[in-house]
């Protein structure tokens, strides 16, 4: 059930390709936690990873629909925002709930929201980006 890095994903600029590709390796790491025993001490790490980087590259990401005069960027934002309060409650959870239950809460939300959300969210501003791009590369 590991996730690859297919060029279908692509948004058309590399830093957010790179962005994306690492949240597919942090999901795939969450993937790989222990499913048995207490692995506390794993989740906790990678919902600590995910939590940071997701939050840099949401900011980098928004800079670039911003810069691209994107429409959408406050509905964009607005998934951005649920996805961090989701993943927030997540690691919550972990303090008082079964961590296995927590890994499979985690992977479920993954599986459900990061895909769906780079491959419809964000390719919505793939032709803008494009644009962008080579309005820059004109200039």
């Amino acid at each position: 059930m590991v996730f690859a890095w297919t060029d279908d994903l692509s948004v058309g600029v590399a830093e957010l390709d790179n962005d994306h590709r690492e949240l597919i390796a942090i999901f795939n790491h969450v993937l790989e936690t222990k499913r048995f025993g207490d692995n506390r001490p794993q989740l906790r790490e990678a919902i600590q990873r995910l939590s940071d980087y997701t939050r840099e590259h949401f900011i980098r990401e928004e800079l670039y629909m911003t810069k691209c005069g994107f429409p959408d960027l406050a509905a964009h934002r607005g998934e951005h925002a649920e996805f961090i309060r989701t993943v927030t409650e997540i690691e919550e959870h972990l303090a008082s709930t079964d961590p296995l239950m927590v890994r499979v809460e985690m992977i479920t939300f993954l599986n459900e929201w990061l895909m769906r959300h780079i491959q419809y969210a964000d390719a919505k501003y793939r032709p803008h980006m494009a644009t962008f791009l080579t309005q820059e590369q004109l200039s």
